[in-house]
């Protein structure tokens, strides 16, 4: 038995006419006679009561008609699966995510593009801001999820908002002024303000000292600090105190104060203009799907 004979039996079921379905599948009455003919031989069973006036299911045509639709039904389906598997692209696609940043929305994001691209193998790595932008100009990265601010003014590169973090300064449980009622960013004046290299974040130091220039004073002491984890341990042990957004990692955040700013921050996805990788743009579909749940 083959796909034509089905083909050819499913057919005549459904219009029980041998002259309509000839018609139908543009072959003649005998080719649809003989393959029919064939089966009942190789089935051992009359699938067809016919004679020149009419045709009918047999009980055994009737059983095997449920067969039948059932299996081209699968078929189709899995025809279709499979040449959708053959245009699926395949390859690599490299993701580079900032260190420290709680991305909750990025593994949904991954998992719907997972299971509708099986055949992309992802790569998913933290970086410091230093690292992310250099890999990605080398083009060892497809994509980063990094602040806006350090990838603003690159023109090369297409971007995409996914959120906006408000900021707060840190303060330890164990500093001085961490039990300071109504404490305000200027009582901090005094205090060491933390902030990232500039050789791994350049904006960062200008970015304090904006910050607190609007709440009227300038840092007595900028600390520099090579990224963003030793930044944090100095607040904790109470060295000085430092600008964070809610999305860094902090653990446990009970050993901390967090004095809310009206500043925020905003992270957003970038790649090079150029890219030619086909699946990037699947992904950031994706990313435009789950931007919405942040």
């Amino acid at each position: 038995m083959n796909s034509l004979q089905i083909k050819y039996f499913l057919a005549l079921a459904k219009y029980l006419n041998f002259t309509k379905t000839a018609k139908h599948l543009f072959v003649s009455q005998p080719a649809i006679s003989k393959q029919i003919a064939a089966m009942e031989r190789e089935m051992g069973v009359k699938l067809f009561e016919r004679n020149y006036r009419s045709v009918r299911l047999t009980p055994a045509g009737e059983v095997m008609l449920a067969a039948f639709q059932r299996i081209a039904e699968e078929y189709e389906q899995s025809l279709s699966k499979a040449r959708r598997i053959c245009k699926e692209p395949r390859g690599v696609l490299n993701i580079g995510c900032l260190e420290e940043l709680d991305l909750r929305f990025l593994p949904k994001a991954l998992k719907a593009f997972q299971n509708e691209h099986p055949g992309v193998h992802l790569k998913i790595e933290r970086y410091g801001f230093s690292a992310l932008l250099r890999l990605l100009n080398v083009g060892a990265l497809d994509l980063i999820i990094t602040l806006d601010v350090e990838v603003k003014d690159r023109p090369d590169l297409e971007r995409l908002t996914i959120c906006e973090a408000p900021c707060a300064i840190i303060i330890s449980r164990h500093h001085p002024l961490c039990g300071k009622k109504d404490l305000r960013p200027s009582d901090l004046r005094n205090e060491r303000f933390f902030v990232i290299a500039p050789d791994e974040s350049p904006v960062a130091k200008d970015f304090v000292a904006q910050v607190c220039a609007r709440y009227g004073f300038a840092p007595k002491e900028i600390v520099i600090a090579p990224n963003i984890g030793s930044m944090l341990l100095s607040v904790e042990t109470g060295l000085g105190v430092a600008i964070v957004d809610k999305l860094v990692r902090i653990y446990p955040r009970t050993m901390y104060r967090f004095l809310a700013l009206e500043e925020k921050h905003v992270v957003s996805a970038a790649w090079e203009k150029n890219n030619c990788n086909p699946s990037l743009p699947l992904f950031i579909h994706h990313l435009l799907a789950q931007k919405k749940s942040v």
